[in-house]
């Protein structure tokens, strides 16, 4: 069924990106799939991989070994304050001072970001 689609939400799926995409889930879910496998649910809970490896070919274990499902490490959780106001935020480890700097100018309708500073307290230092 997956395999014939040719247009997703009206836009043309080409045979470059299909693989690619198809590659990327092969990679994505290979741990689960090994360690399910065992059980013989992984039919059901990680559907198409099969075919998708007999098409593609298995992933190596060096591909797989490095990557995590869990989205969660990309990550990290702040706790950001202003005054008397303070506002939990999810942002990309990747987000540099100058992006959380505005974030932070949004979130709190701050004045001006060129006299904000930032500072880093861990919770043990409050307690």
């Amino acid at each position: 069924m997956f395999s014939r689609i040719t247009i997703l939400n009206g836009t043309e799926i080409d045979r470059q990106e299909r693989y690619g995409a198809e590659v990327d889930y092969i990679k994505m879910f290979g741990l689960d799939y090994f360690a399910l496998k065992k059980g013989e649910e992984h039919a059901v809970a990680i559907p198409r991989y099969e075919a998708l490896v007999e098409i593609h070919g298995p992933p190596d274990e060096s591909e797989l070994s490095g990557r995590d499902s869990n989205m969660d490490d990309m990550f990290l959780h702040l706790s950001l304050e202003y005054a008397q106001d303070s506002r939990s935020k999810k942002v990309t480890k990747t987000m540099t001072v100058k992006a959380l700097k505005i974030l932070a100018k949004k979130l709190f309708k701050a004045p001006n970001i060129k006299d904000m500073e930032l500072f880093y307290t861990s919770q043990k230092s409050r307690t």
